[in-house]
């Protein structure tokens, strides 16, 4: 019986370069690298479905066979913008199924022996994610829209006394603090 020895490139290609446990520290990591690129790509939408169905990432992944690290995961996640902004359209998606999931603790529908302080905590909670999740809809920031006009020098030369009194008349600058040019326009002409 003759005894054949076995070559890397003996095994199959699925298998991939195997390591050896003297590989240097890049190689190694190189490969881990590597290996978590396929499981995040392999899981990525089921992920995406998972948190639009309001579930949270850490749990999504806390489910999956392979535990991916969710550190990694988002650092994954975020170094695409393609990757990224599908991330937040679910992220978005999840808040409407908060907000009915928020009604049915505020029921005690889903839990009817919860104690109320319980409820108030997980209510606020989603309240919160709601807010940073969803900002356009649920946030709290709030827009102020200003529209003013602001008359230099030059506009004030084009327009005559009478326009001037006309547009205070009509009360289009009634709340306007007017202050009197009259005298800087004169030596500006000088």
């Amino acid at each position: 019986m003759s005894v054949t020895s076995v070559t890397v490139d003996d095994y199959p290609a699925w298998l991939g370069t195997p390591v050896t446990p003297n590989a240097p520290p890049q190689t190694t990591r190189a490969i881990k690298r590597d290996l978590d690129e396929l499981v995040f790509v392999s899981i990525f939408d089921h992920v995406l479905a998972e948190i639009a169905a309001g579930e949270p990432l850490t749990r999504v992944l806390q489910q999956d066979h392979r535990q991916p690290d969710p550190g990694r995961f988002m650092r994954w996640v975020l170094a695409s913008p393609a990757r990224k902004s599908r991330y937040y359209e679910a992220r978005e998606a999840a808040t409407e199924l908060i907000a009915d999931k928020i009604v049915q603790i505020a029921e005690g529908t889903d839990s009817p022996l919860e104690d109320v302080t319980r409820s108030t905590l997980r209510v606020h909670t989603h309240k919160w994610l709601m807010s940073r999740h969803n900002t356009r809809r649920y946030g709290d920031t709030k827009t102020i829209d200003v529209n003013t006009t602001v008359f230099t020098p030059e506009r004030l030369k084009q327009l005559s006394t009478d326009d001037i009194k006309r547009m205070l008349l009509e009360g289009q600058y009634a709340d306007a603090d007017v202050v009197d040019v009259t005298d800087k326009l004169e030596a500006s002409d000088e």
